[in-house]
């Protein structure tokens, strides 16, 4: 098992996809078009113009990576077995989210980013607890000259790359610093609330955490779950917190475990990770699964927010994380 060169795979397929998005530019109003309602996700067409590049990016990949078994948002089953017979026992498990953030990205206001995990073909039920891979390759905007990438492999470690979109230079940088910060004294963080619909409650949430801490927390609504775990591995955000399948009032949307795919790198990169409840992050690769969840720069910020979570949480009936 080669997970060096599974990364790799998994970063070129990411810088795949990011490369279509700026050649193959949708129009505005064209990408912004709803194209699929239902199921986990509000499916856009800029996420339309992908699919099928990840499907034949895939199917390209040398003979002893295949097939793979593949959960992504917008594919219409999962696993979606490729480079094999549709009963083929995959060597490899994928968890994907061609594009996490459509929203800011579609309309050009912030990057969204390609989320990918692999897991052994040999688990039954593969979670992100047994992942052995996960990377995160920034999708951003037309006007940008660079972009991110953050790679995290069983045998390798965490690294970071700046990566010019003129040229393809690529420079490995220092990016991966989490807050060594003790408090939330002019510090960012959020409590998810995206969309109307439990809005109330998050802000109340939110308000409790500032007063617990006494001090001024900037909220940062990055509509993008990589994203917000970016922010958190460098340095930028001190807390997130997702709780919206505990809110009593309904939401748009809900984070799913495709948008949880660089859980295992950000967990290597430093970031405290758990479920409102204080319990172990983890989910199985899933399409339609709701997952609450709390990211920490660090155990002294973990000291200060999730006490007053867990007591949030504890009135709540938790998502089922089977």
């Amino acid at each position: 098992m080669n997970e060096g060169e599974l990364t790799t795979r998994l970063v070129e397929l990411g810088v795949a996809i990011r490369t279509h998005l700026r050649t193959d530019r949708l129009e505005m109003m064209d990408a912004a078009c709803v194209a699929e309602v239902g199921g986990a996700d509000t499916i856009f067409g800029l996420d339309r113009h992908v699919e099928p590049l990840l499907i034949s990016a895939l199917e390209t990949w040398p003979e002893h990576l295949l097939p793979v078994g593949v959960f992504a948002e917008g594919l219409p089953r999962a696993p979606l077995i490729v480079g094999g017979a549709v009963n083929a026992a995959p060597k490899y498990w994928l968890l994907i989210d061609p594009i996490d953030g459509t929203r800011g990205l579609m309309y050009e206001k912030r990057s969204a980013y390609f989320l990918a995990a692999a897991a052994p073909g040999s688990s039954a039920l593969p979670r992100l607890s047994q992942c052995i891979a996960s990377v995160a390759v920034e999708l951003p905007p037309p006007k940008a000259g660079w972009a991110d990438v953050f790679v995290w492999g069983i045998d390798e470690g965490v690294r970071a790359e700046r990566h010019a979109l003129t040229d393809g230079f690529v420079a490995p940088c220092a990016l991966v610093r989490p807050s060594t910060a003790t408090g939330l004294a002019e510090a960012f963080g959020c409590v998810v609330a995206f969309f109307p619909g439990g809005k109330r409650e998050a802000a109340a949430l939110a308000e409790e955490i500032a007063a617990t801490a006494a001090a001024h927390v900037f909220d940062d609504q990055y509509i993008s779950t990589g994203g917000q775990m970016v922010e958190l591995m460098t340095g930028r955000d001190r807390f997130v917190v997702d709780v919206r399948p505990l809110l009593s009032a309904p939401t748009a949307s809900c984070c799913h475990p495709y948008d949880l795919a660089i859980v295992p790198l950000a967990r290597a990169a430093g970031i405290i990770l758990c479920a409102p409840d204080g319990s172990e992050l983890d989910a199985p690769f899933s399409l339609d699964l709701d997952v609450a969840w709390c990211g920490y720069a660090n155990e002294a910020i973990k000291r200060i927010v999730h006490p007053v979570v867990a007591r949030f949480a504890a009135t709540r009936k938790q998502p089922h994380q089977a």
